[in-house]
């Protein structure tokens, strides 16, 4: 049925907490929070045979599609039950009723025709023939069985706490388990022989995890193993691992898997996604092969040996170059090719600021060089491969690039509405009289802690570090906050908001004392206070400019909320309920009773 626009802005509400990174259309994605607006009222409506069709906008169709595109853009984002996600996806239809009239108000105003309007969707091509083309060769449906979901719910059970030396061969992983067995420490071996760019500051130290979060080969050998056993060599798309399992614990953050069940679901559909993606990414890489060019590579080396004298060449990178010292000609050399494209030395020598100097190869390791190259010219290959498919000419890619220009216009649509004047002086200083708290630093404290399971052991804590450099070692050793193993408890400086319950006893102790245990995460805290600070309110002219932002993004948003009020009003909304309701998937709630709006 047709709504009147006086019953919808009659029915407008207050905002629910929508979570901003549910819209993924730019400061649009912000209109539902920006209007104070949570919900248009979804009156008992029938499709009348209008399929997939949402919302229709004074004779313009928003279809289901919309909807099901904003959630797919948010595949992490799970719902703790039914009425939520119809909450958050009623929400989400308000904010596409206001996007589609602010795109009808600028269709009035021809904006269609800004030359703006067409330099933003030039410049976004790329980014829709590439998503094409991975809906495409990826897919977007990864069924998931309930068995597999019990088998990754079992294997939750545990937390992993490993360490692992990362090296490109096999004979180099084997070499390395020779080493260990003649007794050479784990953490040596991984300092001086692994290619993991973070080994310098963990020691090979990976910290806890759980199932789900390594790659799959990876975490397939660590469950097989047992504390203080080195798994054989393993191969990943990362090289070659040895890894040593340091500790295997109850995982306290597993629930119930009626709980679970729908972020392992999530997970898993992520994992196969990945899986599938990097299977194509292989597939890509075979059909575009990256040709280094050996006579560059030549030159490059010999220039070295001219700029830099024996002594400074020994301890430079062998695969980094100054790229001051090149002309212009040097610069375009031609580093590498590929059907299709290739790339110069300068772009090269640019590209590679981006990447650790530990994973840069070196200029004579040519197999090492393509490789690299391709995965930073991945999605300009991926580009190439969209237009010799014909995606361009696709209506699918025609459509998405229409919309496309259609949210541009309703961008600039909003921001060409009319504004309120700038706050006055007044208005600042009444703002920041009113507001004091928002402007005060809370107080602060710089703590150690050790984590652990059982009172006694904090106890014990306790009595056996007599001061900070022995309670950090401890805390190296035992603590099961995340990785702080590495940070030897160092929690850094918190606030009363992190850890309410150790805060609280904190705060009636002393610099330099030592305090707990204190109950938390249904373990034993127990910490070191190194330092304190106290609440503190900020100066008006050091907050001037902010509180300016504000009162000004305040006054644009009412000034938008009345806009759209007026626009509402003179609008004609057919919102369809039953294809909202038949959006969801109900075999996520199997004890939920449904009814209608």
């Amino acid at each position: 049925m047709t709504l009147s626009a006086k019953t919808l802005v009659d029915n407008v509400k207050s905002t629910t907490a929508l979570p901003a990174r549910l819209l993924s259309i730019g400061s649009l994605a912000l209109i539902a929070l920006a209007l104070g607006i949570s919900s248009i009222a979804f009156q008992a409506c029938s499709s009348g045979g209008g399929g997939a069709t949402l919302v229709v906008v004074n004779g313009d169709e928003i279809p289901l599609e919309e909807l099901d595109l904003q959630l797919k853009l948010n595949r992490a984002v799970t719902f703790p039950s039914f009425g939520t996600e119809l909450d958050i996806r009623k929400a989400i239809v308000d904010t596409l009723i206001i996007r589609e009239l602010l795109i009808q108000e600028a269709y009035k105003k021809g904006f269609d025709e800004l030359e703006e309007v067409a330099r933003i969707a030039l410049s976004n091509k790329e980014k829709f023939l590439l998503d094409i083309l991975v809906d495409r060769e990826v897919g977007s449906e990864f069924p998931v069985s309930d068995d597999e979901i019990q088998d990754t719910y079992d294997k939750l059970e545990f937390k992993y706490r490993a360490s692992h030396v990362l090296v490109d061969t096999r004979e180099q992983a084997e070499g390395l388990l020779d080493s260990i067995k003649a007794g050479i420490p784990f953490a040596k071996l991984a300092v001086k022989y692994s290619t993991d760019p973070t080994v310098q500051r963990n020691q090979g130290d990976l910290g806890y995890f759980v199932w789900g979060r390594m790659v799959a080969a990876f975490q397939e050998a660590v469950i097989q193993l047992e504390p203080g056993e080195v798994s054989s060599p393993v191969k990943t798309k990362f090289g070659w691992h040895v890894i040593k399992l340091a500790e295997k614990i109850t995982n306290s953050n597993r629930s119930t898997l009626a709980e679970m069940k729908a972020q392992i679901k999530e997970e898993f559909i992520a994992r196969k996604r990945n899986e599938k993606h990097q299977r194509y990414f292989e597939e890509i890489a075979l059909k575009y092969p990256v040709i280094v060019e050996a006579p560059t590579v030549e030159f490059l080396i010999n220039k070295r040996s001219e700029i830099y004298p024996p002594m400074v060449i020994e301890k430079l990178p062998k695969g980094d170059f100054d790229l001051e010292q090149l002309d212009r000609d040097e610069k375009g050399l031609i580093i590498a090719s590929w059907d299709g494209g290739q790339v110069t030395v300068g772009e090269y020598l640019s590209m590679i600021r981006r990447v650790p100097a530990q994973v840069r190869p070196d200029f004579d390791m040519p197999d090492s060089l393509a490789k690299l190259i391709f995965q930073l010219k991945y999605y300009e290959i991926l580009g190439l491969e969209a237009r010799r498919e014909g995606i361009e000419s696709t209506s699918e890619f025609k459509s998405r690039m229409k919309r496309f220009r259609e949210l541009a216009m309703a961008e600039i649509m909003r921001d060409s509405l009319p504004q309120p004047p700038p706050p006055d002086e007044d208005q600042l200083l009444e703002y920041y009289d009113s507001n004091l708290k928002l402007f005060t630093a809370p107080a602060k404290m710089w703590l150690y802690e050790i984590l652990v399971s059982d009172r006694e052991q904090a106890l014990a804590i306790l009595k056996e570090a007599k001061g900070l450099k022995k309670f950090k070692e401890l805390a190296a050793e035992l603590t099961e906050r995340g990785n702080k193993r590495m940070e030897q408890g160092d929690l850094g400086w918190v606030e009363r908001r992190w850890f309410r319950d150790i805060f609280d006893v904190a705060e009636n102790l002393a610099i330099g004392d030592f305090g707990g245990p204190v109950a938390t995460l249904s373990k034993w805290s127990v910490f070191y206070i190194v330092d304190k600070r106290s609440e503190d309110l900020k100066n008006y002219d050091l907050v001037k400019v902010q509180i300016d932002n504000i009162l000004t993004r305040q006054q644009k948003d009412e000034a938008f909320r009345l806009w759209a009020e007026k626009a509402l009003e003179a609008s004609d909304i057919t919102i369809f309920d039953d294809v909202l309701l038949n959006s969801i998937d109900r075999s996520k709630y199997p004890d939920t009773t449904f009814s209608s709006m």
